[in-house]
């Protein structure tokens, strides 16, 4: 019975090292052309259909989307403006050789 939990506990171990060793994170898939920011003061998928970038962007996003309301409440603004402020500085910031979504919702190459 003590080697059923032992064996149970590493391979539980192993899996969640293994899950976190290909987690992707904003500034990789930002560098690999997978996510690009907006105006909007989101992320969004460059590249569709790729799975950890879709989640990446889901948690970044909805991580945003709590701070710009929490912004916006201290400073008794909508959301909404907060989210396109921050926007215009993530654009404006982004790397050279990133993606940014232009005002014409095309993805261009900083």
């Amino acid at each position: 019975m003590n080697y059923k939990k032992y064996l149970f506990s590493f391979a539980l171990i192993t899996a969640l090292i293994s899950s976190n060793a290909v987690a992707l994170t904003l500034d990789e898939a930002r560098a690999q052309g997978l996510v690009g920011e907006t105006f909007s003061g989101y992320v969004e998928l460059v590249q569709p259909n790729h799975k950890q970038a879709q989640i990446l962007v889901n948690e970044i996003n909805q991580a945003r989307k709590a701070k710009y309301a929490e912004i916006a409440k201290t400073n008794q603004v909508t959301p909404e403006s907060v989210a396109r402020l921050a926007g215009e500085k993530l654009v404006a910031r982004a790397n050279s050789g990133e993606f940014v979504k232009g005002i014409n919702g095309q993805w261009v190459k900083k």
